[in-house]
């Protein structure tokens, strides 16, 4: 609601005012809005009275002396003009009453305006004596400057009022229908400004009242013009004392004051205001090539790791951290205790890790160990198998997608796991697995810093770390043309090789007891192995690694008796993985030969659909279509 405070000089004036605001009720203003506005009218032309007003309303409508003394205090004023079919009108009333009497118009200059011209359009004999907003509280100084008597005085309720008293006959210049409406859409056009104006400053002053940052405008001079809530807490100043001041008239002689006025621009520094550590931000604020000020940011440093701290635990609880360190790995064999002091050196470095091993030899452990190390240990580490999940779905788990992105894409979309580890650590297992698509789109990733979800229109900013890890030789692969070369480069800045559990034959007692144990104390008992069973253990083939140890130890533990686990239950073992391997052998044997790209496109050429030339070859549909991409086959 926009409230307009209408003074009157007179009862018809008020009378005539309503009936025009309420012919116009409804009318936009602009913007294609229709405000609501509210009127109050006061009937007075007493000069103290209107002198003493502080009108709170958002704009004030007045004429003549009323007017002058409104605006002196400040009010946004509308003065209903005096057009020329106010004065013709009075003049007519003149002629009925006193004929051609000579006419002495007395007003301020914005009333009396076009009385000369109408004096010569009328041919009527029309002084004017203009009075300056100065002599508005004093007509009787303008009476006195009138030498002839014999003459009719025109003008505001105020003079015709003393022209009375001192015997004049007198007539005032009524505001017309025209004028009330001229002054009326002006009045609900700087009310609607105004009002906007006021909503915009609210606004401002809430979001700055309400940000957690501590906030302060200054001036060329360093002087204050703005300043939110916070900030006036950090300082322990006032927002309604420092407007015009400087920050040295408040904390004089402390690092903070020494800082800004000698700082123009700067950037999360440290600084300390009597003992109290802040970060502070200072950015110049410039119209065109001048410099008009600054904007300055405060925070406190306590509060900023309070807020770093909840950010970990929220990422611990949403499971998007690395459980293992270094102190994990175990073994004392010379092969792993150097993989471990390279894969720390690395840690301390922001660039790709490429971590080569068989399977099963730990590599996401190595990785974990890594980002627990570095700089990025309290942003979130992520972890993907890029061989274990079909294409169109690796790809909207790495890079995210838009709601409507694709068939059943969840409502308000999801971000990907690029996304997600920003700041962070995304470790890729498998990578020799990503198919050529996705390696270009990951390419991009690391060498702009920019992702894009699917089905969108629109870059984020990212930062991530990648490790990754491959038990195949992606220089071979990118040789034949299975993986991006230029990726390659990207991934493997540093190189990490993990030795196979034959080259550290020597750590397998040690394993196998902390596996054993690790069961038993699952369960709530304890196990122990014979020497002759260890050694047995040790000279196993290990082709699954790690991974195969640790299973092969879980079943020693199942199939243990009163606790112990003896040689025969570790000969036991053996047997049947001498047996699976021969069937594994035989089974190999007995299988087709793999398909080459020749051989494909023959039985393509003879009409054979994928899935039957999948079973040919003894191996699935997907697979075959991975190879096919591979060798370019568009059909």
């Amino acid at each position: 609601m926009i409230s307009i405070l209408v003074i009157a000089p007179y009862q018809k004036f008020a009378d005539l005012f309503r009936e025009v605001s309420a012919a116009q009720a409804g009318e936009v203003v602009q913007d294609n809005e229709a405000p609501r506005y509210s009127f109050d009218v006061v009937v007075s032309y007493d000069q103290d009275k209107i002198k003493a007003m502080r009108p709170a309303n958002d704009v004030v409508i007045a004429r003549g002396y009323s007017a002058q003394l409104l605006k002196r205090g400040g009010v946004p004023v509308v003065e209903v003009p005096v057009l020329p079919n106010d004065i013709i009108r009075c003049i007519r009333r003149i002629k009925e009453r006193h004929g051609r009497r000579k006419v002495l118009f007395l007003a301020t200059s914005s009333l009396t305006q076009h009385a000369e011209s109408l004096s010569e359009i009328l041919d009527w004999e029309i002084e004017v004596i203009d009075m300056p907003s100065s002599m508005a509280g004093e007509p009787e100084t303008a009476f006195g400057k009138i030498r002839d008597r014999d003459c009719v005085v025109i003008g505001g309720q105020p003079v015709c009022a003393l022209a009375e008293k001192l015997g004049y006959p007198h007539f005032i210049v009524e505001s017309g229908p025209e004028s009330m409406r001229t002054a009326l859409a002006e009045a609900k056009r700087i009310g609607y400004i105004r009002r906007k104006e006021q909503e915009k400053a609210q606004s401002f002053k809430t979001i700055l009242d309400h940000n957690a940052d501590g906030i302060v405008a200054l001036d060329q001079k360093e002087r204050f013009t703005s300043i939110n809530a916070m900030a006036e807490k950090i300082l322990g100043i006032s927002a309604g004392e420092v407007m015009g001041k400087s920050l040295s008239d408040y904390h004089p002689d402390t690092e903070l004051c020494g800082f800004l006025a000698a700082t123009p621009h700067c950037s999360d520094e440290v600084v300390s205001l009597r003992d109290v550590p802040l970060v502070v931000n200072k950015t110049p604020i410039f119209l065109g090539q001048e410099r008009i000020g600054s904007v300055v940011t405060l925070q406190y440093v306590t509060k900023i790791q309070n807020s770093e701290k909840k950010i970990r635990n929220k990422i611990t609880e949403r499971g998007l951290v690395a459980k293992h360190s270094f102190a994990d790995i175990q073994g004392r064999s010379a092969v792993i205790r150097r993989a471990i002091a390279t894969a720390r050196k690395y840690s301390a470095a922001d660039a790709g890790v490429l971590i080569a091993g068989q399977s099963g030899t730990g590599k996401e452990l190595f990785a974990q160990s890594i980002h627990n190390e570095s700089c990025q240990r309290q942003f979130p580490f992520l972890a993907i198998n890029c061989a274990a999940i079909p294409e169109s779905l690796l790809e909207s788990e790495l890079f995210g997608y838009v709601e409507g992105a694709f068939t059943g894409a969840s409502k308000g979309g999801k971000p990907g796991l690029i996304e997600l580890a920003h700041r962070g650590t995304l470790f890729l297992d498998e990578i020799g697995e990503m198919p050529m698509r996705l390696q270009g789109r990951l390419l991009r990733v690391l060498q702009e810093k920019e992702i894009m979800r699917l089905g969108s229109d629109k870059v984020t900013h990212v930062s991530i770390r990648v490790i990754s890890a491959t038990n195949k030789e992606l220089l071979a692969l990118a040789e034949e043309g299975k993986f991006r070369e230029d990726l390659y480069y990207r991934l493997a800045v540093l190189n990490l090789r993990l030795p196979s559990l034959d080259e550290r034959r020597e750590d397998i007692p040690g394993l196998a007891r902390s596996f054993l144990e690790s069961y038993a104390a699952g369960k709530g008992g304890t196990l122990e192995i014979d020497p002759q069973a260890m050694a047995r253990l040790c000279t196993l083939p290990w082709p699954g690694n790690i991974r195969e140890l640790r299973n092969t130890c879980e079943q020693l533990a199942v199939l243990s008796e009163n606790g112990r686990i003896d040689v025969e239950s570790v000969e036991q073992i053996a047997a049947e993985k001498l047996t699976r391997n021969r069937a594994g052998a035989e089974a190999a044997a007995d299988m087709p030969p793999p398909p080459t790209r020749e051989s494909v496109a023959v039985l393509l050429k003879d009409g054979c659909t994928r899935q039957e030339i999948a079973r040919q070859f003894g191996i699935s549909r997907s697979t075959l279509w991975r190879a096919m991409r591979g060798w370019n086959m568009s059909q």
